[in-house]
């Protein structure tokens, strides 16, 4: 017989099985599941802890003990808030950032850049709110105040509309309907106003 100088072809029990490719995969996918539940819980736990009532943490670092405790009762919205706009007579120096009208005072603010502006309400007129009207006469609107502008719409007869602005004679008045808003100029004769 011939002895053959290879050797003989190793038992399956010797070596351990080729990890098959997609067991990689499965055990990234299984990874990055885990580090994603990780990451949103730990995101949300500050959100959660607040609305369970406890500060997150405290001067020392550690949790605090709940805020109000059951006793306490939950503030309306808007409790309080009277008093804190109470101390904040800053009625701001920019224009762009602050509203045109300021609904504690309920008149137009001070712009720096209309300071010298002719436009002013009546003073019957009440200010920062319009009002309703109803429509006397057909009417064409305007895209100005003045006759030879040119016409953005047309009212009817008993067609609701609101009063936005009032200039002399000339009315700016908005109307909603089916079609959309229109808003125009408008004589002030051709409208009840409510």
């Amino acid at each position: 017989m011939t002895t053959s100088s290879a050797p003989p072809p190793p038992s399956p029990e010797g070596r351990a099985p080729a990890p098959r490719p997609g067991r990689w995969i499965d055990t990234l996918t299984t990874l990055l599941l885990v580090a994603t539940a990780c990451f949103v819980a730990v995101s949300a736990t500050p959100a959660l802890f607040r609305a369970a009532g406890l500060a997150p943490f405290g001067p020392s670092g550690m949790l605090r003990a709940p805020l109000g405790g059951p006793a306490t009762e939950p503030h309306p919205i808007g409790a309080g808030l009277a008093e804190e706009d109470a101390d904040d007579d800053d009625q701001g120096s920019d224009p762009l950032l602050g509203p045109r009208f300021d609904p504690l005072r309920d008149g137009p603010r001070a712009s720096a850049r209309s300071s010298d502006s002719a436009e002013q309400p009546d003073e019957g007129a009440p200010r920062g709110r319009m009002r309703p009207a109803v429509v006397r006469r057909k009417a064409t609107l305007r895209l100005s105040a003045a006759e030879d502008a040119d016409p953005t719409g047309e009212v009817n007869v008993g067609d609701s509309v609101f009063v936005v602005r009032e200039q002399g004679e000339w009315v700016l008045v908005l109307q909603t309907g089916a079609e959309g808003v229109l808003m125009g100029w408008m004589q002030r004769s051709q409208l009840a106003i409510r």
